[in-house]
């Protein structure tokens, strides 16, 4: 974690056992919940889709753009409204999408923006790690990846808080150890019971 963290350029990098738990874990903590909504691309893998609806919000596709088959910055902004919570975007076959563009659109909004940089380890905009561009980066290790645990992920973030939700949701065991925040200190050990460490 601390190595991967140096890597990406974040002050936390949190394993856990695949790609698709790093992102339920920054989609649930970024406040996804019924009545709420996430953006999400229309060229994407399903791990990008299916844990919004696993925390009961509801997914809303948005175009991609032709040239470089991520998400399409002036489309997601049509599709922001008051219940959007959170923006994903896939920096599709390694090819980062317009970090610029996506974080002029979620600042200053409370809508956390979240990579699903699965397929761009070691990618960069503007000089900078992809996974630590947005409010949290979220990796796959599986064996076809460009760097392998054969079945792992990463999730990085350089958000306390965020990390804290994180962790509470999927690292029963070793939850009390890692938080940073005093927001979820009375689940102790417990957290929310799910095991993706």
């Amino acid at each position: 974690e601390e190595e991967f963290g140096r890597f990406v350029g974040t002050e936390h990098a949190l394993v856990m056992c695949n790609g698709t738990a790093t992102l339920h874990s920054a989609i649930f903590a970024a406040g996804a919940r019924q009545g709420t909504e996430v953006i999400v691309p229309s060229v994407t893998w399903h791990a990008s889709i299916t844990p919004i609806l696993h925390c009961g919000a509801t997914p809303v596709f948005c175009d991609a753009d032709p040239e470089t088959y991520c998400a399409d910055p002036e489309d997601v902004a049509r599709r922001i409204t008051g219940r959007t919570v959170a923006v994903v975007v896939t920096h599709v076959y390694g090819n980062p999408a317009d970090m610029d563009a996506f974080r002029d659109l979620v600042k200053g909004t409370g809508i956390k923006l979240i990579e699903d940089a699965s397929h761009a380890h070691g990618a960069t905009w503007d000089g900078a790690q992809v996974g630590s561009l947005g409010d949290v980066g979220c990796f796959s290790l599986q064996a076809s990846k460009a760097v392998t645990g054969i079945e792992a992920g990463v999730a990085t973030t350089d958000d306390d808080e965020l990390y804290d939700a994180m962790v509470a949701l999927g690292h029963y065991g070793r939850c009390e150890r890692l938080f940073v925040t005093e927001r979820f200190k009375e689940l102790r050990n417990m957290g929310l019971g799910v095991k993706y460490r």
